[in-house]
């Protein structure tokens, strides 16, 4: 049988004319699935901006401005744009709307005592701070790894740059609610939760999310 000429003899065996066209073929579809796929990309990335403008031009409040919770709840272009998902352009300052979090005063203290704690005799250190320690190395980690793939890859550039700090506010904050709450302290997962608001918000703005 006649051989195709594409491929060297030395590479296993040479294809045949009949081969070398099924995947010239196949290689076409792969090339134009790629290319579809692009384009639903930047048509996703194109309606996701149109919406987080809506959001920040229409719905959230202006700087200086108090939400209006009830408002926001009970609006009906709020609720259809809730089903499309809050771009995560906007989503610190929606989520921070909605659970009618302050920005909280104690933060600061409770991390200045958390340094005094971290930096004391190892005795009397709380058991929450190894904790914690634990979940730190595994916690940002799984966030960037999760953001590189499917619908959570428009993400990965906001973790990216989130995480390169991330370990260290991850440990304040969780350090700081465990100081708040010392009847619970930290529990095992918490970490996750935190560092999802961490994502889109700023510390002293996680803390009070957690708080609340």
């Amino acid at each position: 049988m006649e051989q195709a000429s594409t491929r060297p003899e030395f590479v296993h065996s040479p294809k045949t004319r009949k081969d070398e066209k099924k995947h010239q073929k196949m290689f076409r579809e792969m090339e134009k699935a790629e290319e579809k796929a692009r384009e639903a990309e930047r048509k996703a990335a194109a309606h996701r901006g149109a919406n987080a403008k809506i959001w920040a031009t229409e719905i959230l409040p202006k700087p200086g401005q108090e939400a209006d919770f009830e408002q926001l709840r009970t609006s009906k272009r709020v609720k259809e744009l809730l089903w499309e998902g809050i771009p995560f352009e906007v989503r610190g300052q929606a989520w921070h709307c909605a659970i009618g979090a302050a920005v909280s005063p104690d933060y600061k203290a409770l991390s200045a005592t958390l340094d005094e704690l971290m930096s004391g005799d190892d005795d009397a250190k709380p058991e929450w701070i190894d904790l914690i320690a634990v979940d730190l190395k595994r916690t940002f980690s799984k966030w960037i790894a999760d953001t590189t793939s499917g619908r959570h890859r428009a993400l990965y550039d906001v973790a990216s740059e989130r995480a390169k700090d991330g370990d260290e506010c991850l440990r304040r904050v969780l350090g700081a609610y465990a100081l708040h709450n010392p009847a619970l302290g930290y529990t095992q997962g918490m970490s996750f939760i935190v560092a999802m608001l961490l994502l889109y918000t700023e510390p002293e703005e996680a803390f009070g999310a957690r708080r609340d």
